[in-house]
């Protein structure tokens, strides 16, 4: 009797731990998920949670990262790394993509150490039914769904096998032996201690029957919740919400050992699966095509160092004129992938033309002499970032080719006049480089140059006007690149 009203015990204590357990809520750390750049997605994953686990928000989540200096697409060590930051007991990452009319969300966990994922179909995000699937998904990843459901079956009929067990023994220990003399002296005690405690066994044997109705009933509850979850055509990860009237497909699903084995690929593939992947994240220091457009003022000043006689050059100086300057670069490479060694590569170009510009001469008082300036360059670029976040700096080595011209139209200019002014078209190798230095996530301090390595310079170097001569060069650049929206800066 002792043997079972232990058991008895044994088995309450065993059936109150799981509450217990229960009420220690898994902490779930939510990055944030990529084709999902309004957050919709992400808030209807962390209300499904609310209540049953403690959400770490993407705000608190992008702080770490940038802390730790972790990649965007994370690897299993740096996933380690940010849950224990976090304190967290699962990580979740999210890719929302298109299938057909509808929407797709794939949805990798890690929990414990162990990658898990699953999908979701959808059409509209503000149904009940789809918060619901989400939620019991999750759970069932995290540990808290159907899991845990089949432990409490298993402990339930463990615990009753023991009871069971325990009242057999109890059983063949009341069965009634022979008594010798001396034992009639004390029957009449006996008797009374075995029906005290029968009243006790059949007291304890009421509450665990209560016990056991109370527990069949909240899971056979539980499963009746479950049945609208059951998935149809053998899909183990797909969940379609909202698509009740929709007609159904039956796909060929790629075999799978399991989600705690499943690679990447194998998570987000299917045969006959049409979404279209997420971008891959960029930001302004890893851009993939730059274009300047604007207006430029531009001057230029001709002098001499000579000696003073009557037939000295004449030096010229104009005032500052307006212009059209355009530039721009392209990375080829970084429209797939904006972090591989490749997305660095790129080629660069600009034109900047005086738009009107003319000079007078005492060689013929009163006319206009149109002007041709403007110069061009084109090269190559390599980028070389220094770290992962939008805030990191930038080196962009270059070399390029291009001229510099000043040219006079002298169609004008009538027999025997002459224009003392030589026309340039400087010609050259430009070899440079550009720092680029965020100082906020809009704006950037921006600086470098280019010396010029000058081939040819035009008129002025033939032996009708002053010929040859060494000629040396450069150009420096310095400003702020101030982000206005998405696509546009002002530089």
């Amino acid at each position: 009797m002792k043997r079972s009203l232990a058991l008895a015990i044994v088995s309450a204590v065993l059936m109150m731990l799981p509450g217990a357990a229960s009420a220690a809520r898994p902490r779930v750390a939510l990055i944030k998920f990529d084709g999902d750049p309004g957050g919709e997605v992400q808030d209807l994953v962390s209300e499904a949670l609310d209540g049953d686990t403690l959400v770490v928000g993407p705000k608190e989540v992008n702080r770490t990262v940038d802390k730790l200096g972790l990649s965007d697409d994370m690897s299993e060590k740096e996933l380690k790394k940010l849950a224990t930051e976090l304190d967290a007991d699962a990580v979740v990452q999210g890719k929302i993509g298109k299938k057909g009319d509808n929407r797709i969300a794939h949805f990798k966990l890690f929990v414990h150490g162990k990658k898990k994922g699953f999908s979701v179909e959808f059409s509209n995000l503000k149904s009940e039914k789809l918060k619901q699937t989400v939620h019991d998904k999750m759970l069932e990843k995290i540990g808290g769904g159907s899991d845990s459901r089949s432990g409490d079956e298993e402990a339930d009929k463990k615990s009753a096998k023991k009871k069971k067990h325990g009242d057999d023994e109890a059983e063949a220990d009341d069965k009634p032996k022979k008594k010798s003399a001396e034992d009639d002296d004390g029957a009449e005690k006996k008797a009374a201690k075995k029906k005290k405690t029968d009243d006790e066994d059949d007291s304890n044997t009421k509450k665990k029957s209560d016990d056991d109705a109370a527990t069949k009933k909240k899971h056979d509850d539980d499963e009746e919740a479950d049945k609208p979850k059951k998935k149809k055509h053998g899909d183990d990860d797909e969940a379609a919400a909202d698509n009740d009237d929709a007609p159904r497909k039956s796909k060929k699903r790629t075999a799978r050992r399991g989600d705690d084995d499943s690679s990447d690929e194998e998570l987000h593939k299917s045969s006959g699966d049409d979404e279209t992947p997420s971008k891959a994240v960029r930001s302004a220091n890893r851009l993939a095509v730059r274009v300047d457009l604007g207006l430029s003022v531009t001057t230029r000043s001709l002098t001499f160092t000579s000696r003073t006689f009557d037939q000295r050059p004449n030096g010229y100086t104009n005032s500052p004129v307006p212009g059209l300057r355009v530039a721009g670069e392209i990375y080829p490479f970084a429209f797939s992938d904006p972090h591989s060694p490749a997305a660095g590569i790129g080629i660069a170009g600009d034109y900047d033309k005086t738009l009107s510009l003319s000079l007078q001469s005492t060689a013929q008082p009163g006319t206009k002499f149109p002007v041709n300036e403007n110069h061009w360059s084109i090269g190559a670029r390599y980028r070389v970032p220094f770290g992962i976040k939008p805030t990191s700096p930038t080196l962009t080595l270059g070399i390029g080719y291009g001229t510099r011209t000043f040219k006079v139209d002298r169609t004008a200019l009538q027999p025997g006049n002459v224009i003392d002014l030589p026309d340039v078209a400087y010609k050259g190798f430009l070899p440079g480089l550009e720092f680029r230095i965020p100082v906020a996530p809009n704006v950037a301090l921006f600086f470098g140059g280019n010396a010029i390595l000058v081939t040819a310079a035009g008129d002025i170097q033939t032996n009708a006007q002053y010929g040859q001569a060494k000629i040396t060069g450069g150009e420096g650049q310095a400003g702020l690149d101030v982000l206005v929206g998405n696509r546009i800066a002002l530089r």
